[in-house]
Parts: structure tokens; sequence; C-alpha cells
């Protein structure tokens, strides 16, 4: 769930600036980017890369040079989330010459993540003087078959006494074609005494490398470790083994746990000989059979896939229905024009939650995510539907509507967010002024500037959405970035 739909599904604590600079947005910004305590920080960062405004680059890489580490780090990451790959120089120039190592290896991380870093630069960080740093470019060295450079390092690191390190070299290693790796592997892959943690990393890198040799061992913690482990193994799995979609149809058929089945089903839906397994789970009338034959129906599209949306939908369960939600952002983003057969499942579903509820319930959380969804869809039913529930008398659904709004990168929910700027409702309110602020629509200036002078709020990211967008409204977003990135320095 995105930061501006986590923040407005459920009442909304009005804002002020942090002192008595909540008058000013510029002041504001300076204040809360300057905060000291990390917990409120990653608040204010969230919020403001969750905007995702190229010109916050300038702000946010100056966080990331300055400051105690686990800011820079917090930095960092919104860095990336806001400019992508775009963001490598500063990553680089990170990892070649902070004091510390923490936001050093992050820096690593972020660019092997991008795939934004060349092997020139992944061969001189072998050289570093902290292991973790040489095992993870040895291991994406290794990725990309470079095995003269990386085989006696990951030798090395092998041995290492910190047991991450050296079981991700391990991988590496037989990712290379050392076999003499499987043994060590496994005793820590199956161990009984060995943490999840180290088990969902390993996991991860033998998928990202697609170490089919660890296929068996994958599949034998499938089979017995805990639910989170197991659908972490499955993923591997699918990634490494032609056996993994009969694997996974197999376990399906013997859970009674309808969340886990579901969970896997969406995995196996993923595999290139997915259909022939679907078609036969398919054929049982019970909530997997009619998930299968959403997935099968999904790909061909129409009244066929329509029907088969709704019946999936109608069986309401969270799982269920955030798992078609996002097989419908998925399709969305694929192609759109092909993707209307789940307007009226998600407008039917947005309809059914409870209108009542004192606090916004999981249900209204997935509406509000159903609503950002059919605005992205953006066809003239979906359009029309949104503006029929918003047109209904105020309820937890109006609220929740409109905060989904808040997830639409179209410009058309302005149109649908507008009315509710003279709400005497402040949740569809607030909502309204900061949809029409993210795209800088000078209606919602008034609304957001009585946002930032009311008293304390207990959350700072509202205050710094509301100073950003009243800076993107007098067109002063560039000049105070660059002004913030000079005064946070």
């Amino acid at each position: 769930m995105s930061y501006l739909l986590s923040l407005l599904v459920a009442v909304v604590p009005v804002a002020s600036g942090p002192g008595d600079q909540g008058h000013d947005p510029q002041a504001y910004l300076v204040d809360a980017l300057r905060q000291t305590d990390p917990n409120r920080l990653e608040v204010v960062l969230a919020a403001l890369s969750a905007t995702g405004d190229k010109e916050l680059a300038a702000p946010l890489g100056a966080l990331a040079r300055g400051g105690d580490p686990q800011c820079k780090q917090l930095a960092m990451r919104a860095l990336v989330r806001v400019l992508g790959k775009d963001a490598a120089p500063v990553m680089l120039e990170r990892l070649k010459g902070d004091l510390s190592v923490q936001v050093r290896r992050q820096a690593l991380g972020h660019l092997i993540a991008l795939d934004a870093i060349s092997a020139d630069d992944l061969t001189e960080a072998l050289g570093a003087d902290d292991e973790r740093i040489r095992c993870l470019a040895a291991c994406a060295l290794a990725q990309q078959g470079q095995i003269l450079q990386t085989a006696d390092v990951l030798q090395d690191l092998s041995g290492s006494a910190d047991p991450a390190t050296a079981n991700l070299a391990r991988i590496a290693l037989l990712m290379l074609g050392h076999t003499d790796q499987l043994a060590p592997i496994g005793q820590v892959l199956c161990g009984a005494d060995t943490g999840e943690l180290l088990k969902q990393l390993m996991l991860e890198q033998i998928q990202r490398g697609k170490v089919s040799p660890a296929a068996e061992l994958v599949e034998r913690v499938a089979r017995t470790g805990s639910k989170a482990l197991r659908l972490r193994a499955y993923m591997a799995y699918a990634a490494i083994s032609p056996k993994a979609s009969a694997t996974m149809r197999e376990a399906i058929g013997k859970s009674p746990d309808l969340v886990f089945r579901t969970q896997v089903l969406a995995i196996l839906a993923d595999c290139d000989d997915a259909r022939v397994h679907l078609e036969a789970i398919a054929a049982h009338d019970d909530a997997l059979g009619l998930m299968a034959r959403f997935e099968l129906a999904r790909t061909e599209g129409g009244q066929k896939a329509a029907q088969a949306v709704a019946a999936a939908m109608k069986l309401g369960h969270p799982i269920v229905v955030d798992g078609i939600l996002r097989r419908a952002r998925q399709d969305i983003d694929a192609d759109r024009e092909a993707a209307g057969f789940y307007t009226e499942a998600l407008l039917d579903y947005i309809r059914s939650v409870e209108p009542n509820a004192p606090r916004p319930e999981t249900e209204h959380h997935l509406a509000a995510t159903a609503a950002g969804i059919l605005a992205d869809l953006d066809t003239p039913a979906a359009m029309a539907g949104l503006k029929e529930i918003l047109s209904r008398r105020y309820s937890t659904i109006t609220r929740v509507v409109t905060a989904g709004l808040l997830q639409s990168q179209n410009r058309a929910v302005c149109s649908l967010a507008r009315p509710f700027l003279a709400s005497p409702y402040e949740q569809p309110a607030t909502n309204a002024a900061l949809v029409l602020g993210y795209f800088a629509d000078p209606e919602a200036a008034a609304k957001l500037r009585a946002i930032l002078n009311r008293p304390t709020s207990r959350d700072p990211g509202l205050g710094v959405l509301v100073s950003w967008y009243l800076l993107k409204i007098d067109g002063q977003a560039q000049n105070a970035a660059d002004a913030l990135a000079r005064q946070i320095r």
C-alpha cells in the first residue's frame, strides 16, 4: 500500500509545521528535513518520495551526502524511489567515498538492484575492506559469468565467520559450477537451527542467480518450512526447476489453508507451463477453482474474463481480493485498453464494503486500492462508476474512494476530487486538496494553506506533502528544492 493511502485512508490528523513555522511551506520543509529523529525523518521522506517529483533530487541528494549514517540511508532509499536508475551517480559516489560501511553496503545494494553498476566498478569493489561489500560485488560479477575475477574471492569469502557472507558466497560458487558447495549450503538452508531471515536471503539469491543445481534443496524447504518460507521457496523453485508447476499444484491440493493455496496459485500462474495445471484446478467447484478460472480467463479478456473476475471477487476473502487487485494493476500496466473487463467487479466491490465503519478495516483499504486502479484504467465506465459512488451520501466509502484517488497518476481524477474541496467533512476535503495538489491545481491552494496552519499533527508526512504541493502550485518547486539542498547540507 502506498504511503499516501496508508496515511489518508484513516482519520486524518491536521498538520502544522514543526515549531512555529507551519505557516511557511519552505520553512516547514527545511525543518522537517533537518529531523534528527530517524523515525520522523523516515515518515517525511516516505511522504516526499511518494510524490515521485524529480525536483526533489537535489535535497534528497544533499541528505544522502550529509548527516549521520542512518539518515543518509533513509535519503538514499527515497532518492532511488524518486529517480530509479538516475540515482546511480549518487549511489556510486557513496559507495566509493562514504565513511560509513553501512552506507557503502546499501549504496552497492541499490546499484546492483537497479542494474546500474559496471563490471569495472564491481571489480574495484572486490578490493573493499569490508567482507559484505566484497561478497555483494563478487556475487553480482558471478551472475554476469565473470568467473576469473570472482572464483578466488568467493572461495575466500565462503569461509567467513559471518553466516550471510559465507552462504551467499557458496551459492555464487555453486552458480559457477562448484557442486562441492551443495552439501554446506544444504546444511544451512535445510538446518533446523538456521534463522528464517538467513534462509530467506539464501532463497532470494538462488532465485536471482537461477542456481538450478540447488533445486532439490529448495524443493525440500518448500515442503517442510514455515508458511512464509515455503512461499519464498516456491518462488525460487519456479525460477530454477521444470518440475515447479506440478509440485505447486500438488501442494495446493494437499493444503487446507485457503490463504496459502491462493498465494501458491499466484506463483504457479506465472510459470510458462501453468495452463495445463490451472485447467486441472479450475475443474474443481471451490474457491481455488474460481481463482484458477480467473487466471485462465484474464489472459483472454472480454466478457468471459469479466465474469471470472466477478465470481472470484464475490469470495470476499482479503487475500483473494488483494491477489485480483495485483493482477488488475499488472494487466492495466501491460495493456490498459485490454483490461476493461475488471471495471464492473471492482466497482461492485467498492459498493459492497461497510459504509458506516467507525474506522476503516482491511476491506476499506482494498476498496481504496480498487478506486486507484479504476482511476488509472480511465475508461468511461470506470470513471462514471467512481463518479456515481462519490455522488452518494457521505460514508466511509466516500472517504476511502477519495483516498484511493491519491494513488492515481491520471489527471482526470481532479474532476472527481474537486467537488470535495468544499466538503464539510475533513477527510474527503483533505484528500481532495492533496489530489489536486499533486497536479499543481491552483484550486487546492486555499485548502492546503488552511491545513498547514492548523494545530499539531501526529504525522509530519501530511504537513510535508501540503508544503511541497503549495510550492508546486506557486511555480516554486525547483527553486525551493535547490534552496532546500543548500540549507540542509
